[in-house]
């Protein structure tokens, strides 16, 4: 199956119904009543190899009893980056960083299918203002163009993508934000950042920043983790499970677009709702579409995503939900590990006969 299409669909000043964003594992698992560890949460996009956070961090422990220091942190991630430690700006997580530029420019311009978290904190939408964009793009996974050009550019995928730190748009004057979330697998921490080497607009910036905005944990090991990254190894893992994943959407005939990013968009199916009225009508399918899909209503599509991903959730997998980039009809699916992979083939196999 051909992996440039479908293509996403291009919809203007797009739609905003809720805050959905994945990480649904811990609520399905409560859902379901069984533990997370049964769960394989595939609706966060983390890396599928990632360094051993944890164990870093139970050597840092004793961080927490201590106000936060970031000046090592913002060193060690500007020398990974390659630019002078005030080009850097530390932010609780990839949101903090987007909220902080957003409201910094008040006016933005944004091409769907893109991130809702731009429009969210935008003050106005203008087709003339300071473009907001993803680079790879987020739903899509698609690299930028070299000669596509925004002024604010969000990384927080691409070192997955490229085995790059950044496309250095910084230094004809754009605006970067980054995240190690995704690349280290540890939303939890919170650990974002900012680029941008206009010391005025870097000042700006950090004056609208709260005061030990970062936690001292994050702030204690991001040195640590980012001295032994290797981030060409880091893209060829992706890579290779991204293939592996692709050949299992083949092997379901599940259309998908062209990533090159540590996730998938993939088209949903359409199933048989006959066949599936007593199944979905299920107290835990009733719980599952109540929690996971709020806005899908009473009437349910039979190719829609919100029925795709109560059905997967049932079989104790969860991937993201695509409505807030005015993706109905697919989801989101994160590269896996080898065991997530399998896991993932299972589910699909026990939902197949249910398709039309």
């Amino acid at each position: 199956m051909s992996q440039e299409q479908p293509q996403a669909p291009s919809l203007g000043k797009g739609r905003f119904t809720r805050d959905i964003h994945g990480g649904d594992g811990d609520t399905v698992a409560r859902l379901l009543n069984v533990s997370n560890n049964d769960v394989l949460d595939l609706s966060v996009s983390l890396n599928p190899n990632p360094p051993d956070v944890v164990g870093i961090a139970k050597s840092h422990l004793d961080s927490i009893s201590k106000y936060p220091n970031s000046s090592q942190a913002r060193e060690a991630l500007a020398e990974a980056l390659g630019v002078k430690s005030s080009s850097v700006i530390l932010t609780n997580g990839g949101a903090e960083a987007i909220a902080i530029v957003a409201q910094y420019l008040s006016c933005g311009w944004v091409e769907e299918p893109e991130f809702s978290l731009y429009k969210r904190y935008l003050a106005q939408i203008d087709e003339s203002a300071p473009r907001f964009a993803s680079n790879p793009n987020n739903p899509t996974g698609q690299l930028a163009s070299e000669e596509s050009r925004s002024e604010v550019w969000d990384e927080a995928f691409f070192q997955l993508a490229s085995g790059k730190w950044s496309r250095k748009d910084y230094e004809s004057g754009s605006i970067v934000l980054g995240s190690l979330t995704k690349l280290l697998a540890c939303p939890g921490l919170r650990i974002g950042y900012i680029i941008v080497q206009d010391d005025k607009i870097a000042y700006e910036l950090e004056s609208r920043i709260p005061i030990w905005s970062i936690n001292a944990l994050a702030c204690a090991i991001i040195p640590e983790l980012i001295e032994n990254l290797d981030l060409q190894q880091v893209k060829t893992c992706v890579d290779r499970h991204r293939s592996k994943l692709i050949e299992v959407l083949d092997e379901f005939d599940l259309p998908y677009i062209r990533s090159d990013a540590n996730y998938i968009c993939v088209q949903t199916p359409q199933f048989n709702l006959a066949q599936l009225s007593n199944i979905i009508e299920e107290p835990h399918y009733q719980a599952l579409r109540a929690q996971l899909n709020p806005a899908s209503g009473a009437q349910l599509n039979p190719a829609s995503g919100a029925l795709f991903r109560c059905l997967l959730a049932g079989q104790r997998v969860v991937v993201r939900d695509c409505t807030s980039f005015g993706m109905d009809d697919y989801v989101r699916v994160a590269v896996p590990n080898e065991d997530g992979l399998e896991k993932f083939r299972i589910a699909l196999d026990k939902i197949s006969s249910w398709r039309v």
